[in-house]
C-alpha cells in the first residue's frame, strides 16, 4: 500500500484492501521487500503489510441469508517464476465455486478483520 494510506500506528484503512483476491507473497518463498520488485519502479514509494495465514478469516457467514463464504489462500504466481512465484491470492468460495463478486456486508467485514490485523513491515526489514 501507498504510504499516505497507512495511519501513524501502522494501520491501513479498509478501503484500501482488495477483495476479494488479495494479493499476497507466501514468505516461504520470499521476503517481504519482493513484493515490490514485479514493475519497478511502480512500487518503490509502496509500503509492504504482512499477516499471518491463521489471521485470514477461514469462513465468514452473511447476516442477511445465512450463506457462507470461505476464503484459501490460493499459490498464483505472476507471469513467470522469476516476476514473482510467491504471489498468492486470497480468494473467495461458496462451496467449490470462486466468487470475484461479494454480497456488500461479506466484502465489508473481509475488509476490516484484514485491515485490524495486518501490520505495517518495518523499512529496515525491507533494506535486509
Amino acid at each position: 500500500m501507498r504510504a499516505p494510506h497507512v495511519d501513524g500506528r501502522g494501520k491501513i484503512g479498509s478501503p484500501d484492501i482488495r477483495c476479494p483476491d488479495t494479493s499476497v507473497n507466501r514468505e516461504k518463498y520470499s521476503q517481504p521487500v519482493h513484493v515490490l520488485y514485479c514493475q519497478l519502479p511502480k512500487f518503490l514509494d509502496w509500503r509492504v503489510l504482512k499477516i499471518r495465514v491463521d489471521q485470514v478469516p477461514s469462513e465468514l457467514e452473511n447476516p442477511n441469508d445465512g450463506s457462507r463464504f470461505s476464503f484459501q489462500i490460493v499459490h498464483d504466481p505472476l507471469s513467470s517464476p522469476e516476476e514473482n512465484y510467491a504471489h498468492s491470492e486470497i480468494r473467495a468460495f461458496v462451496g467449490t465455486e470462486r466468487r470475484k463478486r461479494l454480497p456488500p456486508v461479506i466484502d465489508k467485514l473481509f475488509r476490516q478483520i484484514l485491515a485490524d490485523r495486518l501490520q505495517l513491515v518495518p523499512l529496515e526489514e525491507l533494506k535486509r
